[in-house]
């Protein structure tokens, strides 16, 4: 089971994660082994970050840290990278370990909704 922590974002009504389009996302993931005490993520040689959009590929896709915390893996996500279309994607978190087992720990959807301030560099002309 893995725990969320939004950081810049919050639990949205129906889904699992509500974002703001064109924010800096900073995501903390509480991943737990089954008696729910922090997972040991030692093994763990990649963990990816992915919001999804459909069969065009993913909408943002980036590498998370691992630690330095047990179980504690964090996605960072830039704005120039969050300017989406303000909607459900569906989203993942899996990790890929030195043996080259992958593991999905987090299965889930965000919801990106439109920011209201808009900066003169990101207008349209």
């Amino acid at each position: 089971m893995t725990a969320l922590d939004a950081g810049a974002g919050w639990e949205a009504p129906g889904c699992d994660l509500g974002v703001v389009r064109g924010d800096d996302w900073q995501i903390r993931f509480d991943v737990e082994d089954p008696g729910g005490e922090p997972a040991d993520l030692s093994g763990v040689a990649a963990a990816v970050f992915t919001v999804g959009s459909g069969r065009a590929g993913p909408a943002v896709s980036v590498a998370c840290q691992v630690g330095p915390e047990a179980g504690r893996v964090w996605a960072l996500v830039a704005h120039a990278e969050t300017d989406l279309e303000p909607r459900p994607y569906p989203a993942d978190l899996e990790l890929t370990y030195q043996t080259g087992q992958r593991q999905t720990v987090w299965l889930g959807q965000v919801v990106v909704v439109d920011d209201v301030t808009k900066h003169p560099e990101e207008e349209e002309p």
